[in-house]
């Protein structure tokens, strides 16, 4: 019996797919500012908002089995070599883990404590699942064309960055915002090609989820020095996003 391939998915797909994914996030940042009264940024809006990030990430679900698959939304076999690239992010990840564990361990935390920051764990690894597989997955993928990935990689970047637009919902000041839009997108251009390169999103999530993690770990532990290299990053991950775009290209044009 001939086998039978899933049809690439039209880049109308990926789109719809990504703005049902921030019009979920936003629905969910306004509800969480104007009902419950918890802002974003605040450890309490976890409590509140575990729920909307599960809505997020069954709705990538279902986009990712009815017109991607597994492997065509970004799930392929892992290229090891290619983590290389990841060096300089991996480096970061590490100084901020020894910044706050050293914290953790010079002052331990409650019961209570540890009970929260296992169930940030959780929570926030819902966050990096859900936006890697929407904007480098499914938005991503769909864009790709044969020849050029830049309009690809630029589209879901600036998915990426829009999609943090809706923290203004969840009382986030204007400036901050801003802010994140322009890091994002930034973070954008270092992990789309990334994605394309790896052939998996699988060290693109734990990454993601890593770095989200630490952030509001830093919240708990006060440490202010574990965002300390945060700012040089941004222009080393726009030189490895533009040294790997051009590579994907040039060998694309030469096929």
């Amino acid at each position: 019996m001939p086998r039978v391939t899933q049809p690439a998915p039209t880049p109308t797909v990926g789109i719809i797919a990504a703005v049902t994914y921030i019009a979920i996030m936003g629905v969910g940042m306004w509800y969480m500012r104007a009902v419950t009264g918890v802002t974003y940024g605040d450890l309490a809006m976890f409590d509140t908002f575990w729920f909307v990030l599960i809505l997020t990430n069954l709705g990538n679900l279902a986009f990712l089995i009815r017109y991607f698959g597994w492997q065509g939304a970004g799930f392929g076999k892992l290229r090891w070599k290619e983590l290389v690239w990841f060096a300089p992010f991996f480096a970061v990840l590490a100084y901020k883990f020894a910044v706050n564990a050293g914290a953790l361990a010079a002052s331990p935390p409650s019961d209570a404590q540890w009970r929260q920051i296992a169930f940030l764990g959780a929570v926030i690894f819902l966050v990096g699942a859900g936006e890697e597989v929407a904007f480098r997955g499914l938005l991503l993928r769909s864009l790709l064309g044969r020849r050029n990935p830049l309009p690809a990689i630029i589209g879901s970047s600036v998915g990426f960055s829009l999609l943090h637009a809706v923290n203004i919902l969840g009382g986030e000041p204007a400036p901050s915002v801003l802010y994140q839009l322009g890091y994002t997108l930034l973070w954008g251009f270092m992990f789309a090609p990334l994605a394309i390169r790896l052939n998996s999103l699988w060290p693109l999530i734990i990454a993601h989820w890593f770095w989200d993690y630490f952030q509001f770990v830093t919240v708990i532990t006060q440490k202010a020095e574990a965002v300390r290299f945060d700012v040089w990053l941004y222009p080393v991950e726009f030189a490895i996003g533009a040294i790997l775009t051009f590579q994907l290209w040039r060998g694309r044009a030469a096929h």
